[in-house]
């Protein structure tokens, strides 16, 4: 009996909180449409949004002045195929999904950070394309999103990652025709590419990623062209590449060529690395270089070879040394330097710079300028250090460079050097 008048009154209570739930505007899922067909539909319709508004596109049109999705504003906007053209920027502090339910639907600019995401902002591209011909068609500042899960964003680089957080599940980001740039240019943005277990090699497509200095990121999956900068210790390398990305790569990683396609595997032979500090293990030179600190040992354990009109290797920090090991440093650049070691401003005391040849074999440094050295300070000196059997060979007839403040100290290996 007692079981029976507990249903009845469980019953009773589901009823009423049905009713009184009926009584309020479902206003959590609510959402408003309106359409545009030009600016000033478009820019009212954003205005009076209350709720979650959906604006479609009835025809295409100019954007003669600047757009805000205002902070707390969730607008969709559909481009049903229609296309809007801007000189003019578009601000997102609130939220802004880009779809289109057409085809051939655009957002064609040609102002540079087209669309800028603020503190507040989040933009979700799901179709359609956006597009720019000046660089960043899409900027992100500290605390936005953007969320990509198809369409296209194309620019004279595309995506200026300035910071914020970046997911790219799917989609192309691309160039423009000529551009030199990559299509993602990164600062200090949180950058996703794929999706976690994800297999595919094609989709998403970046054409170019500069990740910045010592960045990290998770590649999922999906392709991307190049790379430039350095990614950092615990990048996820799931994806693939279109090119050679072993200057991008951190200690312990290399990158093979498995069919058409670049792919990024673990780095623990000697035989498979470039050069190495201590016992860790380096697929480029210029990464290596990079990592040293003071008191350090960077030893080659493959030749270089480059076409620059830098240098092939070099070295910025102070009190190093360089161990040939036995490899050759060709750079075949008219104007090219083989090794250049220096120091900057700040250092602020004397230092040495050690170049050596522990190898059997003998080391050969070829270029216009096989050997240079600097200090950034003309009132601290840098003394240089040669030991081993090295040759120079210069296409200038200068074999080695003395700049600020650098002296070479006598040694046999230093004599044979200068005198080749």
């Amino acid at each position: 009996m007692r079981n029976k008048w507990k249903k009845k009154r469980l019953l009773s209570i589901l009823v009423a909180a049905v009713m009184i739930i009926g009584l309020f505007p479902n206003t959590a899922f609510a959402n408003t449409e309106k359409t545009a067909a030009n600016e000033s539909d478009l820019t009212q319709a954003i205005s009076e949004a209350s709720d979650q508004t959906t604006i479609k596109l009835t025809d295409s049109f100019t954007l003669n002045d600047t757009i805000t999705i205002a902070d707390g504003k969730n607008i969709i906007l559909d481009l049903n195929g229609k296309q809007i053209s801007t000189p003019k920027q578009i601000t997102v502090n609130g939220k802004l999904t880009i779809k289109d339910s057409g085809t051939n639907g655009k957002i064609d600019g040609s102002v540079g950070s087209m669309i800028v995401l603020n503190s507040t902002g989040t933009l979700n591209l799901q179709s359609g394309v956006i597009q720019t011909t000046k660089y960043g068609t899409i900027k992100t500042g500290k605390g936005s999103t953007f969320n990509m899960s198809g369409g296209s964003v194309i620019g004279d680089g595309a995506i200026y990652a300035s910071n914020g957080t970046i997911n790219i599940t799917a989609g192309k980001v691309g160039l423009t025709d000529g551009s030199t740039k990559k299509s993602i240019n990164n600062t200090s943005a949180t950058i996703t590419i794929g999706t976690s277990g994800g297999t595919s090699k094609e989709d998403p497509w970046i054409d170019g990623l500069a990740i910045g200095a010592n960045k990290t990121a998770s590649l999922y999956s999906g392709y991307i062209t190049s790379t430039s900068g350095t990614f950092a210790v615990g990048t996820i390398f799931n994806c693939v590449f279109g090119s050679d990305i072993s200057n991008s790569l951190p200690a312990g990683k290399m990158c093979v060529k498995e069919n058409d396609v670049f792919v990024v595997q673990e780095l623990t032979e000697e035989s498979d690395a470039a050069a190495k500090i201590g016992d860790t293990l380096y697929s480029s030179t210029t990464v290596a270089a990079k990592a040293l600190t003071e008191e350090q040992t960077l030893v080659l354990l493959k030749d270089v070879t480059v076409n620059t009109s830098s240098a092939a290797i070099t070295i910025s920090v102070p009190n190093t040394k360089l161990d040939l090991n036995g490899h050759n440093v060709t750079n075949t650049h008219e104007q090219g330097t083989g090794i250049l070691m220096k120091t900057n401003y700040n250092t602020k005391k004397d230092v040495v710079a050690n170049v050596q040849n522990s190898g059997s074999e003998q080391s050969t440094v070829k270029a216009a300028i096989p050997l240079s050295f600097s200090s950034g300070d003309s009132h601290y000196a840098m003394n240089i250090n040669m030991s081993g059997d090295i040759a120079l060979e210069s296409s200038t007839g200068q074999n080695i460079k003395l700049g600020t403040a650098a002296q070479l100290v006598y040694s046999e290996s230093a004599a044979a050097a200068v005198g080749n």
